[in-house]
């Protein structure tokens, strides 16, 4: 339920190619 939460958890920080 919070899998957005680490998603934007990656984008702020570098890898952003993982999505829920």
């Amino acid at each position: 339920m919070a899998t957005w939460l680490i998603y934007l958890s990656n984008v702020e920080q570098s890898d952003a190619t993982v999505f829920p």
